[in-house]
């Protein structure tokens, strides 16, 4: 009898951009060392100081947001 997926494993996981093997935690995980890497970066020029700048007062926004509502409340947003 074939015994039940564990918590975290792959099986149980939601299918993101239709492939299997990558589970919203793996893409999460993948998109925040990119984004890290970006940020840790010594910039060439203004422009890329600027875009750091700007990413990292988004990634503010965003964490206030986790910390001020409740996951259920951030998915009923709207924008209009």
């Amino acid at each position: 009898m074939p015994s039940e997926p564990e918590a975290g494993d792959k099986t149980d996981q939601p299918a993101v951009n239709g492939k299997k093997e990558d589970t919203l935690r793996s893409v999460c995980a993948e998109l925040h060392g990119r984004v890290s890497a970006f940020l840790a970066e010594e910039p060439l020029d203004d422009r890329l100081r600027r875009v750091q700048e700007q990413t990292r007062t988004s990634m503010g926004v965003i964490s206030e947001a986790l910390d001020r509502y409740t996951f259920v409340a951030l998915t009923r947003i709207h924008c209009t």
